[in-house]
């Protein structure tokens, strides 16, 4: 009986010294996955300030406040991306537009094409004809095409006295 007893008893002991295992196996898992959530979150917060410190870089590289050799090219290809990219958005937008709007003649209601200069049905101009005053200007730093009633580049931000 004692023998029985005594199997039983170390029986037991194993099987609560296996839970004690499992049990430090479990936090030693919890521990991990927090330092990795806790590494990923200074991970990005890192990148955020990468970011941040580049793109300040490449704004004072655009303004002459910063004169590097190596970053003055990169800052250049980023000129030549920031065009295109404006460039793009511009076409979106347009395309946009006229997706979403059927043009019609503001003297007869009639439907009539964007291209149209003149309303086939009754004959009215559609489309008003760029005054001298009404023309862009050319932007110095990029060379986009600037609204009048701008004061700033849309593509670049350069200014009137910049």
């Amino acid at each position: 009986m004692f023998d029985l007893e005594d199997k039983l008893g170390r029986g037991l002991a194993k099987l609560q010294a296996g839970q004690e295992a499992a049990k430090k196996k479990l936090e030693l898992i919890k521990e991990l996955s927090r330092l990795r959530k806790e590494m990923k979150e200074a991970e990005d917060a890192k990148g955020r300030l990468y970011f941040n410190m580049g793109l300040r870089v490449y704004y004072l590289l655009r303004q002459g406040a910063v004169q590097d050799e190596v970053l003055f090219p990169l800052s250049e290809e980023m000129v030549v991306l920031d065009k295109k990219m404006w460039q793009l958005s511009e076409q979106i937008a347009r395309l946009s537009v006229r997706a979403e709007e059927a043009k019609i003649c503001s003297n007869c209601s009639q439907p009539i094409k964007s291209e149209d200069k003149f309303c086939g049905h009754c004959g009215q101009q559609v489309s008003k004809t760029i005054t001298e005053e009404e023309k862009p200007k050319i932007c110095p730093t990029c060379t986009y095409n600037i609204p009048v009633q701008a004061q700033f580049c849309p593509c670049c931000g350069h200014g009137e006295g910049s």
